[in-house]
């Protein structure tokens, strides 16, 4: 039985499942429809009300944009900085271990609770997966000792890694937060790389998004976290954005010509959504 919040993986699967099936698709993913099943497909209609201008089998240009952006930082990185660890945190429905070109030498590691895998491995089985890669799964609980469990499952943190935080910070409590990017800080090496998005903080007191946020509310898995100033607050954790640095959704470097408007910072209604890509400083 998936909690509320696993809930929202199939949520994301039925999206990329959409994506998938759009003609001018960003990326295929084609185990998505199964990950989403009829949950993930109803749970996507419920929130297309949030969002104007979709029809019935439209993706969602946030989600995909996000995806597609976070397909090709991961992939540039592991490239121009050689590493052989890929770590997924709070991997969901995601299925780059299955989709994206990998050497037959990198190690991905998902993580996340035992709920996700329970669900997710079956259906994988199902579909005859192979990965391109070397997958582990990690199942633990970020708050627990998440560090450990990815250790034991052979993660070397003398090594340089990439790690991806996708659609999840804003999930968590801010001490939650501060936990896990404390802990991330034994784990990731200098010339490590990390992913991240965060919402922007003044969204979630907004009067324009409390509809939004009180469906999440009744859903079982409110926004809790968000920051106004995301280059300042990856830094005091040790991390240094690089190419392609810290962008906004929907904006030229995160657009991919898919964003209806443009994003404005003057508009009281719209709120940026920050894309993350940054890497481990030396000390």
């Amino acid at each position: 039985m998936l909690s509320s919040v696993g809930l929202t993986s199939l949520y994301v699967a039925a999206a990329r499942a959409y994506e998938t099936e759009y003609r001018q698709r960003l990326f295929v993913d084609t185990y998505a429809r199964s990950f989403a099943g009829d949950r993930g497909f109803a749970l996507f209609s419920d929130l297309r009300a949030f969002s104007p201008g979709l029809s019935a089998n439209d993706p969602h240009p946030g989600i995909s944009i996000r995806t597609r952006f976070f397909d090709d930082a991961l992939l540039m990185a592991v490239h121009e900085l050689s590493l052989k660890q890929v770590v997924i945190v709070a991997a969901g429905m995601d299925a780059r271990a299955f989709r994206l070109p990998w050497m037959d030498d990198v190690q991905l590691f998902e993580v996340d609770r035992q709920e996700i895998f329970q669900y997710k491995e079956p259906i994988l089985l199902n579909l005859n997966a192979r990965a391109k890669c070397v997958r582990k799964v990690v199942v633990t609980d970020l708050e627990q000792d998440w560090a450990n469990a990815l250790t034991k499952n052979g993660f070397d943190r003398h090594k340089p890694a990439a790690f991806l935080f996708e659609g999840l910070m804003f999930y968590l409590k801010p001490a939650t937060v501060a936990t896990v990017l404390e802990t991330l800080q034994s784990l990731a090496c200098p010339g490590s790389w990390l992913g991240m998005d965060f919402v922007e903080a003044e969204l979630l007191n907004s009067p324009y998004a409390q509809p939004f946020l009180s469906k999440l509310r009744k859903l079982g898995c409110p926004w809790l976290f968000g920051v106004s100033n995301p280059e300042q607050f990856i830094l005091q954790y040790g991390w240094q954005p690089r190419q392609p640095k810290i962008v906004v959704l929907g904006e030229a470097e995160a657009n991919y010509a898919r964003w209806a408007s443009p994003v404005s910072s003057t508009t009281s209604s719209v709120f940026n959504h920050y894309l993350v890509s940054a890497r481990r400083m030396n000390f």
